[in-house]
């Protein structure tokens, strides 16, 4: 009795009209590849940034910090995994473009199993670290913490499910036969979808949580909508976080409705959004901390790029600018200060007497009481303990 030749066979019937195709077919493996390779610097960048601003400010690292380390190592563990597996141009193609041999390996369940292991723990610590960060800025306010420490157990609980219900379907039992066997790779069919889909979910009604909690307390201040804008604009690229959440929903619902006829395919958009959530989801939790190291780092650029139009228009015209000249004229930026605009008095008072005490100041002696400030010297950070070393 032959058997077929397996590297021969496709996993499916091609459509009508279609051959299958096993030489060079199309493949989406590059979407995947395409969003490390952009996104990545992004978010591994950012975390070295934010234990850099730490550091060179004095500050010590807190809960967010180490969590936040721990969510960069997930990233790099994330798109190590990542990588490996979209070597293999065959998991993007089409179903009826994928020879039955070439997807009868350990490899590819083991691979399977590895990215949602190190995606849950790269986003379970990227979120808690979040979490910690607003405990450190709203921790007085009763409405605040209760909402941070509630979303802390529910992401820590509902991660930890969702990485022990992972485990207990998509990998191998006693007696199944290992990672091939027919047994093991039909519970995987039947259950992995519907698993990815509440990871997604889950990701995203976190997503959406978290981006709430400053915008609720924002929105409690006595100031001007404007000011309102630009204080919570800090928190606001959370939006894209949750805009690739979505859409990884989406792409696993649809995963789901494919019912494994075209899944190497359609797998391939759901691993680019949830590398680019990962990697930018790095980016926007840091932001709030390296602010200002970021701001720094772009006046100083703009006075040096400023200096050397400055020297230029002199050596061609012939006219020499003394440096304090020069200054005058580097779009405002000051040349030793370092110091931001001036802010209108109670500004930042107010922001810090809400934020701590979870309501709206009775008096204005007693918005501005221990609070006085008229100027930033130095933005460190969002850190509580930051606030101390804004006072003149």
């Amino acid at each position: 009795m032959s058997f077929p030749d397996l590297s021969q066979v496709p996993l499916t019937d091609p459509p009508d009209g279609l051959d299958s195709n096993f030489i060079d077919p199309p493949s989406q493996v590059w979407q995947p590849r395409l969003a490390i390779y952009i996104t990545f610097p992004i978010g591994i960048l950012s975390v070295i940034l934010r234990i850099y601003t730490r550091i060179h400010l004095g500050q010590r690292f807190g809960a967010d910090d180490y969590f936040m380390i721990a969510a960069g190592l997930g990233a790099i563990g994330y798109t190590a995994v990542m990588l490996v597996t979209t070597q293999n141009d065959v998991l993007g193609r089409h179903a009826w473009d994928i020879p039955v041999a070439a997807v009868m390996t350990p490899s590819i369940l083991e691979e399977s199993f590895a990215i949602a292991v190190v995606n849950l723990f790269a986003h379970s610590c990227m979120k808690i670290s979040l979490s910690f960060l607003y405990r450190r800025i709203f921790y007085p306010s009763t409405t605040s913490t209760f909402m941070i420490w509630g979303g802390i157990i529910f992401i820590a609980t509902s991660y930890s499910a969702l990485l022990v219900s992972w485990t207990y379907f998509t990998v191998p039992h006693v007696g199944d036969g290992g990672w091939v066997s027919p047994a093991f790779t039909e519970r995987v069919g039947r259950t992995a979808p519907a698993l990815a889909i509440s990871i997604s979910v889950v990701n995203s009604f976190t997503d959406f949580y978290l981006l709430g909690i400053p915008l609720a307390a924002v929105s409690m201040l006595e100031m001007s909508t404007r000011k309102k804008f630009a204080v919570s604009a800090l928190f606001l690229t959370g939006l894209l976080i949750c805009a690739l959440s979505v859409a990884g929903v989406v792409a696993r619902v649809r995963l789901y409705q494919a019912n494994s006829v075209d899944s190497f395919w359609i797998t391939m958009s759901a691993y680019a959004f949830s590398v680019t959530e990962v990697n930018i989801g790095l980016f926007c939790a840091c932001i709030p901390v390296v602010f200002t190291t970021l701001r720094s780092a772009i006046l100083r650029s703009r006075s040096i790029l400023s200096s050397w139009r400055e020297s230029l228009i002199s050596s061609a015209t012939g006219t020499v600018h003394t440096d304090s000249q020069r200054t005058a004229k580097s779009d405002g930026v000051p040349e030793s200060s370092g110091e931001l605009p001036i802010v209108e008095k109670g500004t930042l008072g107010t922001l810090i007497s809400i934020i701590r005490g979870g309501r709206r100041p009775r008096t204005d002696a007693a918005m501005t009481a221990g609070m006085e400030m008229s100027r930033y010297s130095e933005l460190r950070s969002v850190d509580v303990e930051y606030h101390k070393n804004m006072v003149k």
